[in-house]
């Protein structure tokens, strides 16, 4: 049995190695991370996949109360996230991964203000800039 450091206020490190080499049984979690009711602050919750993800399409939608985050009222506040992106998971290795999402009021399916991804991907996608390239 591992003990932990004295110094370490109960936490023991040197479990985490153990805890990370665990096998998922083919299993992957999805991080999904979007910008929170400040703009300034980063969420983030994790949901668990039967399978490796290889393409976007494969991450499915969630969503999340909103009105624990400042992005809506307390009278409808399911906000839904809309994958966008994905990596791998530096932090928790194998075949789980980030997933970085666009929030999106759920009843219009439209960006909520602190959606800074909709208006960047709007320009990115202009005509105009695609030419350049």
């Amino acid at each position: 049995m591992l003990l932990a450091d004295p110094g370490s206020k109960g936490k023991n490190f040197q479990m985490l190695p153990k805890y990370l080499s665990l096998d998922q049984g083919g299993k992957v979690q999805v991080e999904y991370i979007w910008i929170g009711g400040t703009g300034l602050d980063i969420r983030s919750k994790t949901r668990t996949l039967k399978e490796k993800v290889t393409d976007i399409k494969q991450i499915p939608a969630w969503n999340y109360d909103g009105s624990s985050t400042d992005q809506a009222d307390g009278s409808y506040s399911e906000i839904w996230l809309q994958p966008v992106k994905y990596v791998r998971d530096p932090f928790r290795g194998g075949d789980n991964i980030l997933c970085l999402c666009e929030t999106l009021n759920a009843k219009t399916m439209k960006p909520i203000e602190t959606n800074k991804r909709a208006p960047a991907r709007e320009t990115f996608e202009a005509k105009q800039v695609v030419d350049e390239e």
